[in-house]
């Protein structure tokens, strides 16, 4: 069987974080290092790394569309969590420039110019099912995001956190639809 709609989503939002390569003018390199539902990490895990979660309370009131209201339009609220090098005296400086790439990277999904897409391949994601380009969601809203400092508890560590939230239309009657 194939990926559900939001397993797609997903893995083509890892898709795009990836992107943020030396290659492509960041100062990191995602490739391999962006997570999806990934809670737990070593200390050998080597930084910079990514994980994208899903919010604990989904949208509470999804509007539904059609005679037999099987389709919604979702408000998907994600959590991008980033980790970068740090130091005792600055620790949370890189924090905020990892936290930087990730939004100019993210903003390729909805960013316009003279009112068509900036970026073709992944504006909104990408193709939808049916082939046409721009169409797998419907929009998104990025941030704002915040630095955290390490806590003092036994394994605190300093972080980033950035709210995604991901609109698009879901056929409850098929999970899989793309369109």
């Amino acid at each position: 069987m194939t990926d559900t709609k939001q397993l797609v989503i997903l893995k083509r939002l890892t898709t795009l974080i990836e992107g943020i390569t030396t290659d492509n003018g960041y100062d990191y390199d995602l490739v391999g290092r962006v997570f999806r539902g990934k809670t737990v990490f070593g200390d050998s895990e080597p930084v910079p790394f990514v994980s994208i979660l899903e919010s604990l309370r989904p949208d509470p009131n999804p509007l539904e569309a059609g005679d037999e209201k099987l389709v919604r339009e979702e408000q998907w609220d994600l959590l991008i969590q980033g980790w970068a090098r740090t130091t005792q005296a600055l620790p949370t400086d890189d924090l905020y420039n990892l936290k930087g790439a990730i939004e100019h990277r993210l903003s390729r999904m909805i960013a316009l110019v003279n009112g068509s897409p900036a970026f073709l391949d992944d504006y909104r994601l990408g193709r939808d099912g049916t082939g046409s380009r721009g169409g797998l969601i419907t929009g998104a809203r990025i941030g704002p995001g915040v630095v955290r400092a390490a806590t003092p508890q036994t394994g605190g560590v300093a972080a980033l956190y950035l709210p995604v939230t991901i609109c698009y239309k879901a056929d409850v009657s098929d999970p899989w639809a793309l369109s």
